[in-house]
């Protein structure tokens, strides 16, 4: 297929010029002609918010970077259309790097670099933080809130690339069917706020695999968003294995509130090098001011109704962490609109915790089936006592209201101090 090199197009490395335009325009040549491979190569180039089409395979080769601007205005806002409510998105931001709408046969790939440049987007300090300490936002709607961003597309394939310093979630997929992603690397400054992972939401038939996260919140997050969507979709037959992972927040978390239903997903072979929480099913309730969905005063728009969480089909297995809290929890806030969470399973997992595993659901939210097999968990003294205030931290191993509780070879080592030792009182 054919190649388009984005510096025929007029793209010029040299990290300052804004190449905007002539990626664009490589891009669009690229689609017109039946579809092919624009070629981002030999240097550094800036560029503003590109929109991926019909199939383009962004090649971003070893030698070169996609450099994001710095200015937020020059990100422009996804206009409303027929596939999402952008309006409804997280912070109501509308802002992105790389973008695609209803798109089939795209691919982003090569070895080279996606660099938000998240930090100029920040109220920068030099003080140390741990992992939920982070700098914060100069604004949150003056911001590329995704580095990558795809909505009602089809397949999708993304590897081998780096997405560095992302100032906002690094991707997110949303209603896409038949994604791809492998071998790709996710590293950000953890004092950035809000930089998730891999977003997978009301998606269908994905595959993640061999990749390195690093994180400052959820490294792999599944949803299944109702609000920004005109019709509630699954999220269901995702994959992940081989992946390492380094997070400020949740290794793995699945639902947020006014969720829709997730299912058939695996994760398997994950090494998770240090996270404040493992694997987390979580529907907070939802107040009057927040972020997630967003709700604030003369909002201009009413929240719709929405079709109750349920999640079913879900297994963890082979799995090795060092988390601060526990190493599962499912939290569902009271009064949700929740049909039920059925057949979860845990199997072969050594964890170092900070905290007991919970879940905390009241009766006729139908939690059922969750089994445990083959789980060694070492529980050590928390290192920050600031942990007891969080709401992934238990003192205690308590499962409310579930029908079928299976645990089976299921150690428990207590008294473990942070530098590995035995305290006093095991």
């Amino acid at each position: 297929m054919a190649i388009f090199d984005i510096r025929d197009y007029g793209a010029v490395g040299n990290g300052s010029m804004d190449s905007t335009n002539a990626i664009q325009k490589a891009i669009d040549a690229c689609c017109a002609d039946g579809g092919g491979t624009v070629l981002v190569s030999g240097g550094n180039y800036l560029t503003y918010t590109l929109m991926l089409k019909d199939g383009v395979r962004l090649e971003i080769d070893a030698n070169a970077v996609l450099t994001g601007g710095t200015v937020p205005e020059l990100y422009p806002e996804i206009p409303d259309n027929t596939f999402w409510q952008p309006a409804h998105a997280s912070r109501s931001n509308r802002r992105t790097l790389i973008y695609a709408e209803g798109a089939t046969n795209i691919a982003i790939t090569g070895r080279g670099t996606i660099d938000g440049q998240g930090k100029t987007f920040m109220v920068q300090d030099d003080r140390q933080y741990n992992l939920l300490q982070h700098w914060q936002r100069k604004h949150d709607s003056l911001i590329p809130g995704r580095c990558i961003l795809f909505v009602g597309c089809r397949n999708i394939l993304m590897e081998d690339i780096t997405i560095f310093n992302s100032a906002g979630w690094s991707t997110w997929f949303l209603d896409c069917d038949r994604i791809q992603i492998h071998r790709i690397k996710i590293d950000c400054d953890f004092r950035i706020p809000n930089v998730d992972g891999i977003h997978i939401s009301a998606s269908r038939d994905v595959t993640v695999s061999d990749c390195i996260i690093r994180s400052s919140d959820d490294a792999i997050v599944l949803r299944s968003h109702q609000e920004q969507l005109f019709r509630p979709r699954p999220c269901e037959r995702v994959v992940v294995s081989n992946c390492t992972i380094k997070t400020g927040s949740s290794a793995v978390r699945i639902g947020w509130s006014n969720d829709y239903e997730i299912r058939d997903c695996t994760f398997t072979n994950l090494s998770i090098e240090h996270s404040f929480a493992g694997f987390s099913i979580l529907i907070p309730e939802i107040t009057q001011k927040q972020f997630d969905p967003p709700r604030y005063p003369g909002m201009p728009w009413t929240p719709p109704e929405v079709q109750p969480f349920y999640v079913e089909n879900i297994l963890f297995n082979n799995i090795k962490m060092e988390v601060e809290t526990c190493f599962m929890n499912i939290n569902l806030a009271d009064n949700m609109p929740i049909r039920g969470i059925n057949n979860l399973s845990f199997q072969n997992i050594y964890a170092v915790c900070g905290s007991y595993p919970f879940i905390k659901a009241r009766p006729e939210y139908q939690v059922s089936r969750i089994a445990f097999d083959n789980i060694s968990l070492e529980i050590r003294e928390p290192e920050r006592r600031d942990l007891f205030n969080y709401r992934c931290f238990h003192d205690k191993m308590e499962f409310d209201h579930v029908k079928d509780l299976e645990l089976n070879r299921f150690k428990i080592v207590m008294g473990i101090t942070p530098d590995g030792g035995r305290s006093a009182n095991a």
